[in-house]
């Protein structure tokens, strides 16, 4: 196995739920030693969320924890009580990275504050995540996937104008606030490595989402208008943009200008259909014009072949179309598994499965796939063979509750 890129560094993860366990996930792909802390008894939030193998809940079988999680090392530890702090802070002096998800203030509270931690490592990287931030009137207000997209402004353009808007599916806004809290600690990393120096870093769920809203900051910053959604017909310029036409066995995606000449063309060489030689789209205005009949041409032709078939051809004719993939489709897409996408882990209460890869390849420094740890798998590991704790100790601080 070739070296890989973080292997040198030490992450304390102090994240649940989503966004910062994704985040510190890049971590230990790259070869970081990721220390999970969870709480002890029922660790991290997401142990008790589905999917479960065979669909029986499970601490140990949860999908999302399994995959969140997978090559970090596991430990539990009670913040709530003086001794563990004092494990924490002993963890921070051989760290590299805290990277955290409570409530602002919380950290400070218990003696743990940025301050506080460069006190004990001079070099250490302290992330914070969450909704707000940790300054402003609503550092204190809670969210959720919705109430982050919603209040970043990304839900206001998606849906049809004569309705209300909808939002993306899945946890959208707590993976790409995971990419963004990744890459910033990433930042810090390179900072420290040119000054010698650790800092604090503030990310912010509402400010990572709202710097995906360009189009709309644009219209308004520039000009003073907001723009409307729009309904999936009637765009003019454009045929099928944001909207799906049917296939034999579900739906395809088009966004294609076909007031562009080249476009048009083919367009006429994908679909070999007579009726779109009609002199009225010879032009593009007679083009925009008749759109509605050209959809219809158009969902005539998607509705006779299945999605793969309409992909396929579309592409073969330079024409970037997609079709609406499922689970399913992208498990068995031969393209992800020559490419090495998909990758297996064998956990010993789930058993083998199959989870999806890191989203790039180095070729020199390989992203590395391992499981996730049991709760508390590594008290020994850590608190003994690191900090130099006996197992007697560790009998004691379980029945204290403190691991």
């Amino acid at each position: 196995m070739a070296e890989q890129a973080l292997q040198d560094l030490v992450v304390i993860d102090l994240t649940q739920g989503f966004g910062g366990p994704y985040a510190t996930a890049f971590f230990a792909g790259l070869g970081a030693e990721v220390i999970k802390v969870e709480p002890p008894g029922h660790g991290d939030c997401t142990r008790s969320l589905g999917p479960f193998p065979n669909d029986e809940p499970h601490p140990e079988k949860s999908g999302a924890f399994l995959y969140l999680n997978m090559g970090k090392k596991g430990v539990t530890l009670e913040l709530d009580t003086a001794t563990g702090r004092k494990i924490l802070r002993n963890l921070v002096t051989q760290a590299d990275f805290l990277i955290e998800t409570f409530a602002p203030g919380t950290m400070e509270a218990w003696g743990l504050g940025y301050d506080d931690l460069a006190g004990l490592n001079p070099t250490v990287i302290m992330t914070s995540l969450t909704p707000y931030g940790q300054t402003g009137p609503q550092k204190d207000w809670l969210d959720t996937d919705l109430v982050g997209l919603a209040t970043a402004g990304n839900i206001h353009h998606l849906g049809d104008a004569d309705r209300e808007p909808v939002k993306t599916g899945g946890w959208m806004s707590r993976y790409h606030t995971g990419c963004q809290t990744f890459v910033a600690s990433m930042v810090a990393l390179a900072h420290r490595d040119i000054s010698g120096e650790g800092q604090y870093v503030d990310v912010s769920v509402q400010e990572c989402l709202a710097s995906l809203t360009e189009v709309g900051f644009s219209n308004y910053l520039y000009d003073g208008t907001l723009p409307a959604r729009a309904n999936r017909s009637g765009h003019g310029w454009y045929i099928g943009d944001f909207g799906a036409f049917p296939t034999k066995d579900g739906t395809i995606n088009v966004a294609l200008p076909i007031a562009n000449l080249t476009s048009w063309n083919r367009l006429l060489g994908l679909m070999q259909d007579p009726e779109l030689e009609d002199p009225r789209f010879a032009t593009p205005e007679g083009r925009v014009a008749h759109e509605d009949e050209i959809r219809t041409l158009f969902s005539r032709w998607t509705s006779a072949r299945t999605k793969a078939e309409a992909y396929d051809e579309a592409q073969q004719n330079r024409l970037p179309f997609g079709f609406n993939a499922t689970a399913a489709d992208l498990a068995a897409s031969a393209h992800l598994k020559e490419r090495g996408y998909w990758v297996e882990a064998d956990h010993p209460e789930a058993g083998t499965l199959t989870y999806p890869g890191a989203p790039y390849i180095m070729s020199e420094t390989p992203w590395q796939a391992g499981r996730a740890p049991l709760l508390g798998e590594h008290n020994v590991e850590i608190y003994c063979d690191r900090l130099g704790y006996s197992k007697e100790d560790l009998v004691k601080l379980r029945n204290a509750g403190v691991i």
